[in-house]
């Protein structure tokens, strides 16, 4: 039987750049980062615990796998419990928020990252 989700991985302009993002905006922390396979520059940060598992997330650098075709929809979803503390985080941070398309009601907020990757914030 699979065991629970425990980290994703996604390619972003800059790994390092986006990991400061997360560090601001969730004070997610690093937990390793180097260059796997000298090629890619990779991160893998903290992204808490759930039912007693623990989560990460790795950021690689597209590097030489970045290609001149259409970039995938990536997504992430942060679920947090003050939603106005991300809100007011991102505010300085010159982030812009907005109401995600998905949300039924005003527990959700979107960010598309710089890199490529849309974040979902959504209240728990």
């Amino acid at each position: 039987m699979a065991r629970n989700f425990t980290h994703q991985r996604f390619l972003v302009d800059n790994a390092q750049e986006t990991a400061r993002l997360f560090q601001d905006l969730f004070g997610w922390n690093i937990r390793w980062e180097g260059i796997i396979l000298d090629e890619s520059y990779v991160i893998h940060m903290d992204a808490g615990h759930r039912d007693g598992e623990d989560r990460f997330v790795t950021l690689s650098d597209r590097g030489p796998m970045k290609a001149d075709t259409e970039e995938p929809d990536i997504r992430v979803g942060v679920d947090v419990e003050d939603l106005a503390t991300i809100s007011r985080r991102a505010g300085r941070l010159g982030i812009l928020l907005e109401d995600c398309v998905c949300a039924q009601a005003s527990d959700s907020l979107c960010i598309d990252d710089a890199g490529g990757l849309s974040v979902r914030v959504r209240k728990v």
